[in-house]
């Protein structure tokens, strides 16, 4: 407990010195959608890129400088998570938080909220990591592991940016877990009925990757090719609809949204392929700067 309590009060410490806001233009436009979200505005954003513009325009939608836009460039998961993390803060004190620019050295109260949002699913991540750690080896392995996640310099890195980067640590290892967790009740049924209920828990927890990363939501893949190694015969068919299914509720709702919005299952984070850091042919502040519907080319 000792040892504990000294690691998460050095984490807070790291954190508080670390910490110089967040430094992506992506971080901020998730942040607003979060705001957005909290104040019950939808999946929209204050940020009006000339591309969405055009892309609206180009599906009948007419320009309003006073209408906030739909959010077309990033998935929603952290957005989502910002905003409920915002609407347990009453409305008055979650307003304040944006109220005012800071006075040095003084940092931004909403910066300070995301850094402690990222701190605590940071923690969470921690925990996970003891947990699977201690089911499929020991408790030693466990603390060992956390540990060691807690101590990492790359994951303090991603960490203090505030990008979101522990969220997906938090979903990743609760994938991880729940197919640990599957193949104990496969294992435990001898290897014939697959057991349902972890098999869809499996494909929701996909689609929840994919809704915080779209590339992260690739471990679907690999769940459906588990299910094609791991069962023969009409099992095997169940296993793969059911971790199908998982999926497609979780993430559905959001592709046929963005499907109705932009004519995209992503929007337009699909032309993120195309965008590269650096490249004056392909900069992604250019591009979204652009009034052009067109896709960048490949």
């Amino acid at each position: 407990a000792a040892v504990l309590a000294g690691t998460l009060a050095l984490s807070l410490l790291v954190a508080w010195k670390q910490f110089h806001g967040p430094t992506s233009e992506a971080t901020l436009i998730q942040a607003d959608t979060g705001r957005q979200l909290a104040r019950g505005e939808g999946f929209s954003t204050l940020v009006n890129f000339p591309q969405t513009a055009a892309v609206l325009r180009a599906r009948g939608v007419r320009f309003n400088p006073q209408q906030p836009y739909p959010e077309l460039h990033q998935a929603p998961l952290y957005s989502l998570v910002i905003a409920g993390a915002l609407r347990l803060v009453p409305a008055a004190r979650r307003e304040a938080l944006f109220a005012s620019a800071p006075v040095p050295p003084d940092g931004f109260a909403a910066d300070y909220f995301l850094l402690g949002l990222n701190l605590a699913l940071l923690w969470l991540a921690a925990w996970l990591t003891y947990d699977l750690a201690r089911r499929l080896f020991e408790p030693r392995v466990g603390w060992l592991a956390a540990l060691a996640l807690l101590l990492s310099v790359s994951v303090w890195q991603q960490t203090v940016t505030v990008n979101g980067t522990p969220l997906l640590m938090v979903l990743m290892l609760g994938a991880f877990w729940l197919w640990q967790r599957l193949e104990s009740a496969v294992e435990a049924g001898g290897g014939g009925r697959p057991p349902l209920v972890w098999l869809g828990l499996l494909g929701a927890a996909c689609g929840l990757l994919f809704l915080a990363e779209y590339s992260a939501g690739a471990l679907v893949l690999v769940a459906l090719s588990y299910a094609a190694v791991r069962f023969r015969g009409p099992a095997l068919g169940l296993s793969l609809i059911l971790i199908g299914t998982g999926f497609a509720v979780v993430s559905g709702p959001w592709l046929a949204r963005n499907v109705a919005v932009a004519g995209h299952p992503v929007g337009l984070a699909a032309h993120n392929v195309a965008l590269k850091f650096g490249d004056p042919t392909a900069e992604p502040a250019i591009v979204r700067a652009t009034l052009s519907a067109a896709a960048p080319r490949l």
